[in-house]
């Protein structure tokens, strides 16, 4: 049998999201389920891109399928020929303190092919846009397919709920193993300054195409976004800096973590507009 060394694909359209850089893009879908991103349809492929969502509104949910556009592999890889470089075999993930697994352990988005995959909810279909919540993915992130969400064959328990005792068990190892992702007894605060900052942003009004068009629907992405503790493991425990930067939806916000009095604290020190000239 021959096989083929390359494919060369086309996306079907590239995603508006409310997280323009990977510092402080949420590491799973699902970690902020009020951010929202926008997908219009762009492929040359398709005859009538409209028709070809015509009845995906039926479904809440959808799998993405992407590229790691920022991935150092995946723009070696612009070309029409793979990447010539080899990837890490593997990697330490965040939650093993620096024990090392194969990296198809795991989910990082360092692979010899840089794809990834993620479940979001599918909000509304208007022609050839999609409006999606809950997603972890960079603005101007390719995405190459789309699928709906299906329990029946996607969760594996409910595949086999009708087998009674076949029914076949999800088997994790400890290390992911978890009763919650967020950063339960994290205070976040925000400072009179930063108030002061988001209300004039909103008072004047947002650029033409942001996302997150009101004052309570800002707060309630970031606020997500900062209980699900966006800091790599590294800056968590080996950084003296405690300041974090979040660029979200055409906004700079500063933040400082901190502990006080043993309570664990985020608290925002400051909200700015960026220049709208470096917003791609």
């Amino acid at each position: 049998m021959r096989y083929t060394s390359a494919y060369t694909f086309e996306p079907i359209g590239y995603l508006k999201s409310c997280f323009e850089t990977r510092n402080g893009t949420p590491r799973q879908a699902g970690l902020t389920p009020a951010a929202p991103a926008t997908l219009k349809l762009t492929s040359s492929q398709l005859t009538n891109p409209a028709f070809s969502v015509a009845g995906l509104s039926q479904f809440s949910y959808v799998w993405l399928l992407f590229v790691f556009h920022l991935d150092r592999h995946a723009q070696a890889s612009t070309e029409g020929t793979p990447a010539q470089e080899t990837v890490r075999s593997k990697v330490a993930p965040p939650r093993l303190g620096g024990l090392k697994l194969g990296l198809f352990a795991t989910r990082t988005p360092h692979r010899p092919v840089p794809i990834g995959l993620s479940l979001v909810k599918l909000v509304e279909v208007d022609g050839d846009t999609l409006k999606f919540e809950g997603v972890d993915l960079v603005e101007g992130t390719p995405v190459l397919d789309l699928k709906p969400f299906i329990p029946t064959w996607d969760d594996p328990r409910a595949l086999r709920k009708d087998f009674g005792d076949h029914q076949s068990p999800i088997e994790l190892p400890e290390w992911a193993q978890t009763t919650s992702i967020y950063a339960h007894g994290l205070t976040i605060r925000l400072t009179l300054r930063a108030r002061e900052h988001l209300e004039a942003v909103f008072l004047k009004g947002r650029e033409e195409g942001c996302l997150l068009q009101t004052h309570s629907r800002f707060l309630q992405v970031l606020g997500q976004l900062l209980a699900a503790e966006p800091r790599s493991r590294y800056r968590r425990e080996r950084c003296s800096d405690r300041l974090y930067f979040v660029e979200l939806d055409g906004l700079h916000v500063t933040v400082w973590f901190d502990e006080v009095n043993g309570e664990d604290l985020a608290e925002v020190l400051r909200i700015s507009a960026r220049d709208p000239r470096k917003r791609s």
